[in-house]
């Protein structure tokens, strides 16, 4: 088992920390704060592609130790050898869209394997998610017009609903302005992950480390299943 499939498995609520910018002072400010786990990113905007990413994404493998995931970005194709090499490279899990699931999936074995939902999915899009490979669910289905905006009981059902047919672990990311003190509400929908973005935790090492250890705090006050 993965480091990050452990965490979703037993704790309350795992924090994973998706950062603005692939650097060392942004991701050792969200490990100050109390994350469980950091992303980084290739293929998206404001972020290069995984060949020229790769030597800092090896340094930063090297010097920080809680679990690292890679997200592939919404448009580009992943490549089962970039997927191997990531993994050689200390990665514990990477992020795919569901739109671009590769066939690979199934057979790749040593690193979690995170499918990322989107804003027109349907129901159907979860079955047997486990069957194809998936470990893990990051639902983020609110529309580019919706993101950055208070969390309603719509979304809340959303979520609920997504976590009774996924069948894997579901991780909701910050994609609406989530707070600290709504952490309990979030995880009463069933998710056993929170993705804080740069909506919640700012793009600065100071504010991402002090927005991340309010929500670490709030976390933690959920309580451990494993206590």
């Amino acid at each position: 088992m993965t480091r990050i499939n452990k965490l979703l498995s037993d704790n309350k609520l795992t924090l994973i920390i998706a950062l603005p910018k692939n650097d060392l002072e942004l991701a050792e400010a969200a490990v100050r704060g109390g994350a469980d786990a950091l992303q980084f990113h290739v293929n998206i905007t404001g972020f290069a592609g995984f060949a020229e990413e790769k030597e800092n994404l090896q340094a930063l493998v090297r010097q920080i130790k809680v679990p690292l995931g890679l997200s592939f970005g919404y448009n580009a194709e992943t490549s089962e050898a970039e997927i191997k090499e990531i993994k050689k490279l200390g990665f514990d899990f990477f992020s795919v869209r569901m739109k671009l699931l590769p066939d690979y999936l199934r057979k790749i074995r040593g690193i979690g394997r995170i499918v990322t939902l989107h804003s027109d999915f349907i129901f159907e899009d979860l079955v047997n998610l486990d069957k194809i490979g998936a470990d893990a669910l990051d639902a983020a289905i609110v529309p580019s017009h919706g993101q950055g905006k208070d969390m309603v009981v719509g979304d809340l059902q959303n979520y609920i609903s997504i976590v009774l047919a996924a069948g894997v672990p579901v991780i909701i990311p910050t994609q609406k302005d989530i707070r600290p003190s709504e952490v309990p509400i979030v995880a009463d929908t069933g998710a056993k992950g929170l993705l804080l973005t740069p909506v919640v935790t700012g793009t600065t090492a100071q504010h991402i480390e002090k927005n991340v250890r309010e929500f670490r705090v709030a976390a933690d006050d959920l309580g451990d299943e494993t206590k």
